[in-house]
Protein backbone atom coordinates (compact mmCIF):
# COMPACT_ATOMS: atom_id res chain seq x y z
CA UNK A 1 0.00 0.00 0.00
CA UNK A 2 1.41 3.29 -0.86
CA UNK A 3 0.47 6.29 1.28
CA UNK A 4 0.86 9.61 0.45
CA UNK A 5 2.56 12.23 3.13
CA UNK A 6 -0.40 14.01 4.52
CA UNK A 7 1.44 17.63 3.90
CA UNK A 8 0.10 16.97 0.48
CA UNK A 9 -3.70 17.41 1.30
CA UNK A 10 -3.66 19.63 4.01
CA UNK A 11 -3.80 22.81 1.42
CA UNK A 12 -6.61 21.41 -0.82
CA UNK A 13 -8.50 20.39 2.24
CA UNK A 14 -8.09 24.12 3.78
CA UNK A 15 -9.08 25.85 0.32
CA UNK A 16 -12.21 23.98 -0.69
CA UNK A 17 -13.99 23.63 3.31
CA UNK A 18 -13.78 24.94 6.89
CA UNK A 19 -14.52 23.84 9.84
CA UNK A 20 -17.41 20.82 10.11
CA UNK A 21 -17.71 20.72 6.50
CA UNK A 22 -17.61 17.12 4.96
CA UNK A 23 -15.17 15.81 2.99
CA UNK A 24 -16.17 13.14 0.61
CA UNK A 25 -13.21 10.33 -0.68
CA UNK A 26 -14.38 8.18 -3.25
CA UNK A 27 -11.04 6.29 -3.37
CA UNK A 28 -10.47 6.02 0.25
CA UNK A 29 -7.16 3.95 -0.29
CA UNK A 30 -5.06 4.21 3.19
CA UNK A 31 -7.19 7.11 4.72
CA UNK A 32 -4.22 9.97 4.28
CA UNK A 33 -6.91 12.42 3.11
CA UNK A 34 -9.67 11.03 6.11
CA UNK A 35 -6.95 11.24 8.85
CA UNK A 36 -6.26 14.96 8.01
CA UNK A 37 -9.96 15.68 7.35
CA UNK A 38 -9.94 15.14 11.01
CA UNK A 39 -7.20 16.84 12.22
CA UNK A 40 -8.46 19.65 10.30
CA UNK A 41 -11.74 19.45 12.37
CA UNK A 42 -14.00 18.63 8.93
CA UNK A 43 -16.15 15.15 9.15
CA UNK A 44 -15.10 12.60 6.47
CA UNK A 45 -17.07 10.03 4.59
CA UNK A 46 -14.63 7.81 2.38
CA UNK A 47 -15.43 4.55 0.07
CA UNK A 48 -12.86 1.84 -0.62
CA UNK A 49 -14.17 -1.77 -2.74
CA UNK A 50 -10.49 -3.52 -1.84
CA UNK A 51 -11.98 -5.28 1.57
CA UNK A 52 -8.42 -5.29 2.86
CA UNK A 53 -7.96 -1.11 2.39
CA UNK A 54 -10.77 -0.70 4.12
CA UNK A 55 -10.19 -2.90 7.35
CA UNK A 56 -6.77 -1.02 7.35
CA UNK A 57 -8.03 2.52 6.74
CA UNK A 58 -10.44 1.85 9.58
CA UNK A 59 -7.63 0.85 11.91
CA UNK A 60 -5.83 4.33 10.80
CA UNK A 61 -9.06 6.21 11.26
CA UNK A 62 -10.04 4.77 14.38
CA UNK A 63 -6.56 5.79 15.97
CA UNK A 64 -7.01 9.39 14.44
CA UNK A 65 -10.17 9.32 16.90
CA UNK A 66 -8.86 7.69 19.41
CA UNK A 67 -6.16 10.95 19.94
CA UNK A 68 -8.24 13.76 19.34
CA UNK A 69 -12.07 13.51 20.23
CA UNK A 70 -13.38 9.98 21.08
CA UNK A 71 -16.94 11.25 21.03
CA UNK A 72 -16.66 10.96 17.15
CA UNK A 73 -17.90 8.24 15.02
CA UNK A 74 -15.51 5.59 15.20
CA UNK A 75 -15.37 2.76 11.31
CA UNK A 76 -16.75 -0.54 12.04
CA UNK A 77 -13.87 -3.00 11.60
Amino acid sequence: MIIYPTELCKNPIKATSREDDLVLDPFMGSATTGEVSLRLKRKFVGYELNQKFAELSCIRLNNVVDELDKSLTKCPY
